[in-house]
């Protein structure tokens, strides 16, 4: 039930800079503050995020221990446990930052 809370407030993060996008010239002012330096800053973290997932994916995969009898007793290894805790906020941060690029990619039309 936690693993489900988690993983709807990531989704929840993602709906909210999406919205607010959308609906805010205030985000849209403060995203336009910053420079593509934090956006690239941004998409660094996106992938380190990414290459964490892909090494713990990698760890579970060449491993090995049979995880399907695993969690019946409680012992998880930390590579599944470092996936499934990393995947959640890698698809929202992913989808945050193609926003920001986006939004930070359009030219404001009042030039404060």
């Amino acid at each position: 039930m936690a693993y489900i809370a988690y993983c709807l407030i990531s989704a929840g993060y993602a709906v909210f800079v999406a919205v607010a996008a959308v609906a805010s010239n205030g985000y849209r002012d403060l995203v336009h503050r910053g420079s593509w330096l934090h956006v690239g800053e941004g998409w660094a973290l996106v992938a380190a995020l990414l290459a964490a997932v892909a090494w713990a994916r990698h760890e579970i995969g060449t491993s090995d221990v049979d995880y399907t009898s695993v969690a019946p007793q409680g012992a998880l290894p930390g590579p599944l446990i470092g996936y499934w805790m990393l995947v959640p906020p890698a698809i929202a941060s992913l989808i945050v930052m193609a926003i920001t690029t986006i939004v930070r990619s359009i030219p404001r039309t009042d030039k404060r």
